[in-house]
This record gives C-alpha cells, sequence and structure tokens, in this order.
C-alpha cells in the first residue's frame, strides 16, 4: 500500500513507544493509501493517551462550544462599526468627486460658449449689446463700449471698441466667466 506498511515497527524502548509507532506507521498508511477521510480509522487502533500531542493533534475534532469557538458579539459589533466609518468616508470622497466633476463639466462649458460669443462678436462689422439664455441654463451677455478717451478717438485712425462677453449659470450669478478683447471698428463720422 505505501512505503510505511513495509517497515517493522521500532523495536525496544517502552510498550506506549512502540505502540504511538505502529499508530503513526498506520496513520501514514491510511493517508497514503485512502486520502485525508480516514484518518479517524486509525483513532480506535492507537492507544496514546487523551493528553498526547499526536492524539490531539491528529484524532481530537475542534472543539465546537468555549472562548476559541468563532468571533463574540463585540468584536463582530467592533468589526462592522469599522466598516460603516470607512464606507462613510468613502461614500464622502466619492460624492465630492461627482460634485467636482459635475462643476467641473459647467465651467467647460461656460468657457466654450464665452469664447465661442467672442469669436462672433468680433466677426461682426459693430458690435452690439445682447443677452441671451441657453437650453441647460447659462446665461450669456455681450457688451461693447469705446475705449480709450474722447482725445485717443479724435487721435487714432480708427476707433477702438472693448468687446465683453459674459457666461454665468442662472442660478448662480457669482460664479461666472468673463472675456474681453478690443477690436477696431469704423470711425463715427464727425459732425
Amino acid at each position: 500500500m505505501s512505503a510505511f506498511s513495509n517497515n517493522p515497527p521500532l523495536e525496544g524502548g517502552s510498550k506506549f513507544a512502540r505502540a504511538q509507532a505502529r499508530c503513526t506507521f498506520a496513520l501514514a498508511e491510511q493517508i497514503s493509501a485512502w486520502g485525508a477521510r480516514t484518518i479517524r480509522i486509525c483513532d480506535s487502533a492507537c492507544p496514546t493517551p487523551k493528553n498526547s500531542s499526536l492524539r490531539s493533534e491528529f484524532f481530537d475534532p475542534p472543539s465546537r462550544g468555549g472562548s476559541d469557538a468563532g468571533f463574540t458579539l463585540l468584536e463582530i459589533v467592533v468589526a462592522l462599526a469599522i466598516l460603516g466609518l470607512s464606507l462613510t468616508v468613502l461614500f464622502g470622497i466619492f460624492s465630492q468627486n461627482v460634485a467636482r466633476t459635475h462643476l467641473n463639466e459647467v465651467r467647460a462649458e461656460e468657457r466654450a460658449l464665452a469664447s465661442s460669443l467672442l469669436l462672433s462678436s468680433e466677426a461682426t462689422v459693430a458690435p452690439t449689446n445682447s443677452t441671451g439664455r441657453t437650453p441647460s441654463g447659462l446665461v450669456w451677455r455681450v457688451g461693447s463700449v469705446p475705449y480709450g478717451s474722447s482725445d485717443d478717438e479724435q487721435n487714432w485712425p480708427q476707433a477702438v471698441s472693448e468687446i465683453t462677453v459674459t457666461v454665468a449659470r442662472a442660478g448662480d450669478l457669482r460664479t461666472s466667466v468673463t472675456l474681453r478683447t478690443l477690436k477696431l471698428v469704423p470711425k463715427a463720422p464727425a459732425q
């Protein structure tokens, strides 16, 4: 059956040592021939005392009661409290990231709209003041005012106009995107 079955038990020593050696050989033979499920077959043939480490290690089933069996209620409550705190922190971080991502998307939309309005105002011959609202809830305003003093206007060959574009969310006008540029416009005829 196994390599251990051809070896004779140890000679000499006490009766207990010889019996323990026979049990060890029987245990090894049963494990190698039939697998770990048949360890219990050797239990009655092994005359080891109850307090022997060999008997307690191989044959005694683990105890189901007492202080070593499973987790206490206090350990479970502490583990659940730690898990709850960890999940609360992770949820807070996740919700902040979602809010920040939404805010960044809105700010990018504001900047894109402001750039588009500024470019379209530069393309017109004489920009005018206008306002509007997008379907996504952004409000915008384009303003054009003369740039420089009245002396500058008389000395310059063309008039200069400052174009200002402001875009903000409808509910929060405090945070807005404002772009400014200068544009050469035809001079008004002298009167």
